[in-house]
C-alpha cells in the first residue's frame, strides 16, 4: 500500500516538474532548473524536456556579463555534447589575458567556472586558466 502511494506521489511530482520545465521562459531559470535536476540524480526522468531546452538555448546567444550564467550555459551544453566554444569567456579576461580580479568576489560564478574547466579540450587555454 505504501509503495503504491509513493509511486503515485512520484508520478505526480514528475508531472509537476515537466510543467515547470516546459513553462520556463528565462534562460538562466531554465539552466538552473536543469542543473538542480541533474544534481539530484533524477534527470533521466526528464531527458526529452532537458534536451528540448538545451537545443533551444544552444541556438540563442547569451549576451550576458554574468560569469555564473555563462559558465552554467557552457557546462550544461558541453556535457550534452553541443558545440560551444570556450571563447565565450574572453569577455571576463583582463588586458593580461587573466581572469579579472573582480570575479574573485563571485563565489557561485567561480565554482561554476571551476566545473567548466573539467570539460575543456587540450587546446582551450582559457579553461586551463580557470
Amino acid at each position: 500500500m505504501v509503495v503504491k502511494e509513493q509511486k503515485q506521489r512520484n508520478e505526480g511530482l514528475q508531472i509537476e516538474i515537466r510543467k515547470i520545465l516546459r513553462n520556463a521562459i528565462d534562460p538562466l531559470q531554465s539552466l538552473e532548473l536543469i542543473d538542480s535536476i541533474q544534481r539530484h540524480g533524477v534527470a533521466y526522468h526528464f531527458e526529452q524536456e532537458i534536451d528540448d531546452i538545451l537545443h533551444r538555448l544552444h541556438k540563442i546567444n547569451i549576451d550576458d556579463d554574468d560569469l555564473y550564467a555563462i559558465a552554467l550555459h557552457f557546462r550544461l551544453l558541453r556535457q550534452q555534447r553541443y558545440q560551444i566554444t570556450s571563447d565565450i569567456f574572453n569577455r571576463f579576461l583582463d588586458d593580461n589575458g587573466d581572469f579579472q580580479d573582480c570575479l574573485c568576489n563571485n563565489v557561485k560564478a567561480l565554482l561554476s567556472l571551476y566545473e567548466d574547466a573539467y570539460l575543456g579540450f587540450p587546446d582551450e587555454d582559457i579553461l586551463e586558466k580557470a
